[in-house]
């Protein structure tokens, strides 16, 4: 069975395209434990990039550790995902114990309040988390996280470990009731952490960077920020014709590639949506080919798009219809004002909150829409 080449999921491997500024960027922080924050709109590849690195550092002594707080809906929830994730990497340190060890390693966690227990499936022993208070101590809480975290990276520096521990849609903490407290707790183990490296990424660009620049947020300043855009054109073109070697041991005429590449305006989902179908053929696509394609991957995706661009003001809808029609430097000049035909402050107002949902980006120094697929049914009004 052949690798799908252009994944809708994680790429890795000769699937992952290029982005060697931030993975050495990204690498050179987990080696120096600097915490790191990847920012990016939705399906930018922020989980591939940390994905490929965490896979060429990971060894034999490295544990890459990933939570997503997706589901995180309230406190109680978020500390379970994320004491289970301590609990995995724990569980990896402690393979090789003996029982004077796990007794020494659970009196410690006692400690700090914490009920955990030690579990066996036969084979080996391990530690477990309890989260309903019913064991001897109390159940873990928002005030014990910080010290949870501690304790994992404190054993990892005594046993000789290193530690990954990513926490993917991390923006989900600081919609919670008690978002603030949790993140403090978080901040207290990551300021201290020696032994281990934290990288928080999520799909929300807005809420994740305004956890991390707020200075009245508890993570303000403390991580390294890596943004992505999109991939430039010249690695994409080298990206396409390797991917034609390895699946048709042909190249691509150059008029294809480009009509790949513009189609999906580099956008790292869409390219790999489009070339998923195109390279699904037992030739290399035609430049007669990609058009219908890709008219194929629009049906598939507008019907969400649609639903959304449906929920916007009539002001946002028509600033969008006009950047499809033409990218824009200045969407509060004169110009572009009269081509509205309304108010500064109301055009303001709405741009301002296309900005905030990722539904434009500026490129070349021009605003246009984010999505390929919009964009591309809003210029033929389909």
């Amino acid at each position: 069975m052949k690798k799908d080449i252009f994944p809708q999921s994680i790429a890795s491997g000769y699937a992952f395209c290029n982005r060697s500024d931030e993975r050495k960027a990204l690498r050179s922080h987990i080696d120096r434990i600097n915490h790191t924050v990847l920012v990016a709109p939705r399906r930018y590849g922020k989980s591939s990039l940390s994905n490929q690195v965490a896979g060429e550092w990971e060894s034999s002594r490295r544990i890459y550790n990933k939570i997503s707080l997706y589901s995180a809906y309230d406190e109680k929830t978020a500390l379970e995902l994320i004491a289970k994730g301590v609990q995995r990497a724990i569980r990896k340190m402690t393979s090789g114990f003996n029982m004077d060890e796990f007794k020494a390693l659970l009196a410690s966690l006692s400690g700090i309040g914490l009920n955990a227990s030690l579990t066996t499936d036969g084979a080996e022993f391990g530690i477990s988390f309890n989260f309903d208070g019913s064991g001897k101590t109390a159940a873990i809480t928002l005030t014990s996280l910080g010290e949870l975290l501690k304790s994992m990276d404190e054993m990892a520096l005594k046993e000789g470990w290193n530690i990954l521990f990513e926490m993917d849609e991390f923006q989900q903490i600081g919609g919670l009731e008690t978002g603030h407290a949790i993140e403090a707790q978080i901040r207290d183990a990551v300021q201290y952490a020696r032994a281990t490296t934290y990288i928080f990424l999520g799909s929300n660009r807005h809420l994740l960077e305004q956890m991390f620049s707020d200075k009245s947020r508890p993570f303000y300043n403390l991580c390294r920020i890596i943004r992505l855009e999109r991939i430039d054109a010249s690695p994409y073109r080298m990206h396409l014709q390797d991917a034609a070697q390895i699946q048709w041991r042909k190249g691509l005429s150059d008029e294809a590639n480009d009509q790949i590449l513009t189609l999906t305006e580099r956008h790292p989902f869409y390219v790999n949506a489009l070339c998923s179908r195109l390279w699904a053929e037992p030739q290399p696509p035609t430049l007669a080919d990609i058009l219908p394609a890709w008219v194929q991957v629009v049906d598939e995706y507008m019907p969400v798009l649609r639903n959304d661009f449906a929920r916007l003001s009539a002001t946002q809808k028509a600033i969008l219809s006009q950047l499809a029609q033409s990218p824009e430097a200045y969407v509060t000049g004169a110009e572009f004002l009269g081509r509205l035909g309304r108010a500064l402050s109301t055009v303001r107002d709405s741009f301002g909150y296309l900005k905030s949902m990722d539904m434009v980006y500026q490129t070349d120094g021009k605003w246009a829409v984010m999505d390929p697929c919009l964009s591309f049914d809003l210029r033929h009004q389909r």
